[in-house]
């Protein structure tokens, strides 16, 4: 078989936003082969698929439109070659914490997400306001009743294409000591 040895792996760019080193790519990532003989060759994007999380969800083309959770795959002559679960924002997409001077209350932007709609998973206690900035921007502002928790687990949805989730530091100000 031409696949044996062969080791696949994802590049493209991403955002590290969660403490736990969880990637999230922005835009759909390239797959790259590596033969044993050392030479490196890029997959057609032609031929990777992508399937939603969501329910019901089909595989498809590879696009810019896919967003969300899901798996990307390779299929070469009818066999699935490499697949990997991955998430998928927009290319566009940038994020900004923005604490404020109430220790309770941050704020969270969204810029060039497209038409997502974002709900708070947990912690308790935790509430939001949604803010639509013009077309592609959501503004997220965070309110604790309580110690305003580290992290906060966030329902990312894009409706009809997918959805993510994400856990995002709360952007709150304050000092800790790492030991």
């Amino acid at each position: 078989r031409a696949s044996e040895g062969v080791e696949y792996r994802l590049r493209g760019r991403s955002l590290a936003l969660s403490r736990d080193g969880s990637m999230v790519f922005l835009g759909p990532p390239a797959v790259y082969a590596y033969h044993p003989d050392g030479i490196q060759e890029q997959v057609r994007t032609a031929a990777l698929e992508w399937k939603s999380d969501l329910r019901g969800s089909q595989w498809e083309p590879l696009t810019s439109q896919c967003v969300g959770a899901g798996r990307i795959r390779y299929i070469r002559e009818g066999r699935t070659e490499f697949s990997q679960r991955i998430t998928v924002v927009p290319a566009e997409t940038e994020v900004r914490f923005l604490p404020s001077r109430n220790v309770h209350t941050g704020t969270i932007d969204f810029k060039g997400i497209g038409l997502a709609e974002i709900a708070i998973l947990a912690p308790q206690g935790v509430s939001a306001e949604n803010e639509r900035v013009g077309g592609d921007q959501l503004r997220l502002v965070l309110s604790s009743t309580a110690q305003p928790p580290t992290d906060v687990n966030l329902l990312i949805r894009w409706p009809g294409r997918g959805e993510a989730r994400l856990s995002l530091p709360f952007p709150a100000k304050r000092a800790w000591f790492e030991t």
